[in-house]
């Protein structure tokens, strides 16, 4: 199968919003559940809902002008949802994946999908290409599993999404790059992982455990996750 093909996405009129995001911004959330089986589900979103009033009157502006700030035709709203949700069809595809849905909050820009699989190798299938592949020079999958213990490699497999915001471009003054680079360094990123069982051991301590022991999460700047900088990896052991 032909993974999906990704342009230049990220809006660039994201760099209007720099003076409202130096202390909070858009959250980047990756939730797993595992059963012990090995089966489980699977949701990531972005999370845009603090500022969609600002969000709501630029796309309003750049819509009433004709103005659309992705550079292609059709509603600008409808644009920032493909960014996540391309390709998601293709998931009915694949074997030992499920329920592929797409996850599309208009009124408080919260954007992505979830679906569920049979197995860490269904997951792992699905995460590669949705990106595209070439997440990451060692070809590290992002799961692996062995009866009631899960391994979280230390990769980001979204890196396609946010490549644009990062990448240098000679085409744009030098003070619109450095506010592009500022904005990625706001970004948070909160992984889930929960279990139906009680989890008895977390290898990275940067993970918190819930107070009922079944969920585990890690938050960081997405920066710091994106480059290998805040060490995403665990090894969780349940019963």
């Amino acid at each position: 199968m032909t993974p999906p093909c990704y342009k230049s996405y990220f809006p660039k009129w994201l760099v209007l919003l720099l003076p409202f995001c130096l202390s909070s911004c858009f959250e980047l959330k990756e939730e797993l559940l595992i059963t012990k089986a090995g089966s489980g589900s699977y949701k990531l979103v972005i999370d845009c809902s603090e500022h969609k009033d600002m969000l709501s009157e630029l796309i309003a502006k750049s819509d009433s002008l004709k103005q659309n700030p992705f550079g292609e035709k059709g509603n600008s709203l409808e644009s920032l949802a493909s960014v996540w949700q391309t390709g998601v069809a293709d998931f009915a595809n694949l074997k030992g994946v499920r329920n592929a849905k797409e996850i599309t909050d208009k009124q408080n820009f919260i954007f992505g999908f979830s679906f569920d699989f049979d197995d860490i190798g269904a997951l792992n299938l699905a995460l590669v290409m949705k990106d595209g592949g070439d997440y990451n020079a060692d070809f590290k999958l992002p799961y692996s599993y062995e009866k009631g213990k899960l391994t979280k490699n230390n990769v980001f497999v979204f890196k396609k999404l946010f490549k644009n915001l990062i990448a240098a471009d000679k085409n744009e003054p030098e003070y619109i790059q450095s506010q592009k680079k500022a904005i990625f360094a706001q970004i948070r990123y909160k992984c889930i992982i929960r279990t139906l069982n009680k989890i008895k051991k977390s290898s990275n301590n940067s993970y918190e455990l819930s107070a009922d022991k079944k969920q585990v999460s890690l938050s960081a700047f997405l920066s710091e996750v994106y480059g290998g900088i805040s060490q995403s990896d665990t090894n969780i052991k349940f019963k």
